[in-house]
């Protein structure tokens, strides 16, 4: 079985455990704030002077769609709040002194997860990254940061320190994924230590299941309908062999295969709350959700092959939530 395969099985267990109703009242607490962590989106916040290049790279993210990730960008020291982040992005320009009193009230949960960037433009470039710069920021991103990731605006694509490189941006996919993966260890903790439970809960009688049943059906078929008129709204433009070798005309349909994919999965993760779906929505949510990463990555690398294998995935997310509604 595939890490996947595991992560869904997981979420989709801890899916049916809420809604047995067998939990005390504390573990339905934790099980709730465990699947909270495994759907909600992960909280990047952007932080830094605003003449450092931060609102430029804060645009070029945005522009990425990545997906599961909801972005902050904050006024610096003004509305600095670093308490609500999962993940930071200090853009800089020469992190002076005040910043660095800033940056060292940060918890020490979110230095580790911190990205020092420094910024500079085609014109700055030997001002602000220079070799004396560059020692500098490595002494600072050694004790204060995760890493060190400089860009320089205006630098043409794929290009070292280009803006919003594909190093930076796997960098920060990479840490969405690992945060979940480690959300998803959490909650297999805490099934296996509920295992007694659960046992109970199977043994007991459930007088109201026929009519439990129907009611997941029917919630089921709800949600995926709303998940199939997302794709529909997408469809019309997703044709790779129409576009054969022509760059521009590829680059254009993964950006928008990667938002369809991106939609699904927030309109799929909505149905996850609350009780009622079956528990094959909950794993095809989670598939939902890895293809929406694996989309963002070929969107990156670009290509025909890359385009094609896109918009295969969503036809098969498509034909997959087809047969949950016909069900």
């Amino acid at each position: 079985m595939s890490s996947d395969d595991d992560h869904g099985t997981i979420l989709a267990a801890l899916h049916a455990l809420l809604q047995s109703g067998g939990l005390s009242a504390n573990a339905r607490d934790v099980a709730e704030g465990l699947l909270k962590a495994m759907t909600s989106k992960t909280r990047l916040l952007i932080a830094g002077p605003e003449s450092a290049g931060r609102d430029a790279l804060a645009n070029a993210i945005c522009a990425r769609a990545i997906s599961e990730v909801e972005l902050f960008v904050a006024d610096t020291p003004a509305a600095f709040d670093p308490s609500n982040a999962d993940i930071c992005i200090w853009c800089t320009a020469t992190f002076s002194s005040s910043e660095l009193q800033v940056w060292q009230k940060v918890p020490d949960r979110l230095k580790g997860v911190g990205f020092l960037v420094p910024v500079a433009n085609t014109m700055t470039f030997s001002e602000r990254l220079n070799d004396a710069q560059m020692s500098y920021f490595h002494s600072i991103a050694i004790s204060e940061f995760y890493g060190l990731f400089p860009i320089v605006l205006g630098a043409p694509p794929g290009t070292q320190n280009a803006e919003l490189s594909s190093t930076l941006l796997r960098e920060i996919v990479g840490m969405v994924s690992s945060q979940r993966a480690a959300a998803y260890v959490d909650a297999q903790r805490f099934l296996a230590s509920h295992r007694g439970e659960a046992a109970e809960r199977d043994a007991a009688p459930n007088l109201v299941a026929d009519t439990n049943q129907n009611a997941d059906d029917q919630a089921t078929q709800d949600a995926a309908q709303q998940a199939l008129s997302v794709l529909a709204g997408y469809a019309k433009d997703l044709a790779p062999e129409m576009a054969e070798d022509d760059p521009e005309a590829l680059t254009q349909i993964l950006t928008i295969c990667s938002a369809a994919a991106e939609a699904l999965a927030e309109v799929m993760q909505t149905h996850l709350g609350g009780a009622g779906v079956s528990s094959e929505f909950v794993l095809l949510s989670e598939d939902a959700r890895t293809a929406a990463d694996n989309i963002l990555l070929l969107s990156v690398e670009g290509g025909l092959s890359q385009t094609i294998c896109a918009v295969t995935t969503l036809l098969q997310l498509r034909r997959e939530l087809e047969m949950l509604d016909a069900a």
